[in-house]
Parts: C-alpha cells; sequence; structure tokens
C-alpha cells in the first residue's frame, strides 16, 4: 500500500508490474479490480469490467493500458482510460458517462 497506516490502500508499486510481463498483466488487472471495488462503494460489482489492451514487449514498451467499464449504483455508467508507465506515473481519463 501507499500509506503507511492502511497498508492494503492502493495498488502495487507499478515497477513489480513491468519487471514481470507479460506474465504477471492479468494479476494486475485483478489488483486493479480489488482496489476499485473496496475503495468505491458506488461501482456494483458485477457491473466491473476491466480489459488490458496489448502491449509491444519487443519494441521495449513499457505502458500498459486498461479499459474500465463500470455500473454505478444509481444505473450510470462509466467508461475509463488508466495508462500505467514504467516511470510510475498513472494517467487516467474518462471515455465516456452516459446514463
Amino acid at each position: 500500500g501507499v500509506l503507511p497506516h492502511m497498508e492494503d490502500y492502493g495498488l502495487p508499486d507499478v515497477a513489480g508490474l513491468f519487471q514481470g510481463l507479460p506474465h504477471s498483466l492479468n494479476e494486475w488487472v485483478m489488483q486493479v479490480r480489488r482496489a476499485i471495488l473496496r475503495f468505491e462503494p458506488r461501482i456494483l460489482p458485477h457491473g466491473l469490467q476491466i480489459q488490458a489492451e496489448p502491449f509491444d514487449a519487443r519494441k521495449g514498451e513499457q505502458r500498459i493500458r486498461l479499459t474500465v467499464q463500470a455500473t454505478l449504483a444509481g444505473g450510470e455508467s462509466l467508461r475509463l482510460a488508466a495508462v500505467f508507465d514504467g516511470d510510475g506515473a498513472v494517467h487516467v481519463s474518462r471515455r465516456g458517462l452516459s446514463a
């Protein structure tokens, strides 16, 4: 975790993800799913889908892209793009919200 008083808060260090690619990708998707469900109560568990987009390891690409689709408790749909860079940066953007 990222907070000393909450060891299970957040996600593990991104560096470990890149060291284990491509085998660590499925585990990373599961870690993201667990974190979302634990810390975002508005998202319905059965309405959460996370898909990893392909990366080119042959080119030494140090970037993982995830598409997160979720159904919120109020019935709204949410779609996010999350990009994890090898330097530890994370970029999240909304891809669309609809009722």
